[in-house]
């Protein structure tokens, strides 16, 4: 029988008390270190607790190895992982604009935006590019780069969109959210962005490893899509877990801290 939303939140806020509730265990000797473990790619950091594993009552957490969910655990927590393919990654290029001008007709060519992007940024832009405009009051309009000045020495340079459609919701001296979508020229690794935790010292994701999930380092790119580019810390083919990571986080930093009553435990059969 499928779990019910219910007894999947209260995994969920079991593991967050547990959490809270936890800390080192007196007397236990042990110099926990909170970096990654290494997956084998050059960007992994290993803990230093030896081959010592810590076992709760429903996942166990061995030093380069991970983490190993029992399979009616790792069901309740709803795990689920997708392979690191390769694919051509649009860039996305952000700025706040301002609308000056007028539309004069009912023709909104009149009415242009105005921002500024890095140079680096501005690299990669061209005219014609598209854009997509979100006006204060959420009115999403379609446009494209009508001009880019470049500046000179190393100012911010100047983007000109001109917007199409509807902008009765735009007029002169308020302000935009633009987006500018730059096709990719080459195939990069991607994984989805649930996949990534943002730590405080860096950014980590849970690679399959064996019937273990471990912590990883990765270094991040472009992201667009919902996806996010990777550019070290895995390979194509790696399996990384999506929907989940956030909860083998929390066994992650209870193993840490030590102590039991970490991970929930699927009901013994029998009893209800």
């Amino acid at each position: 029988m499928k779990p019910s939303l219910t007894t999947v939140s209260t995994i969920a806020i079991t593991l967050v008390l547990a959490l809270a509730g936890c800390g080192h265990k007196e007397g236990d000797g042990h110099d926990h270190d909170h970096g990654a473990a290494d997956h084998g790619h050059g960007g992994g950091h290993g803990h230093s607790h030896g081959d010592d594993a810590e076992s709760f009552s429903g996942a166990t957490h061995k030093d380069g190895k991970g983490i190993t969910l029992l399979e009616e655990t790792s069901k309740l927590l709803g795990i689920q992982t997708v392979e690191v393919s390769e694919r051509k990654l649009p860039r996305e290029v952000r700025f706040v604009g301002r609308a000056f001008g007028a539309a004069d007709g009912g023709n909104p060519t009149g009415l242009l935006v105005l921002g500024t992007v890095s140079t680096n940024d501005a690299k990669v832009l061209r005219p014609g590019m598209p854009a997509r405009l979100v006006t204060r009051s959420g009115l999403s309009v379609t446009g494209e780069v009508q001009q880019i000045t470049r500046p000179l020495l190393n100012d911010d340079a100047e983007i000109i969109v001109a917007p199409r459609g509807d902008l009765s919701a735009l007029s002169s001296g308020e302000f935009a959210d633009v987006t500018l979508s730059v096709p990719g020229e080459r195939e990069v690794l991607v994984v989805p962005r649930e996949a990534v935790i943002h730590g405080s010292t860096g950014n980590l994701v849970y690679a399959v490893n064996g019937d273990a999930f471990l912590l990883t380092w990765v270094e991040l790119g472009a992201n667009s899509e919902g996806l996010i580019e990777i550019t070290d810390g895995l390979l194509v083919g790696d399996r990384v877990v999506t929907r989940g990571a956030m909860d083998l986080w929390l066994v992650e930093l209870r193993a840490q801290k030590g102590g039991q009553g970490c991970c929930p435990a699927p009901p013994k059969k029998g009893k209800g």
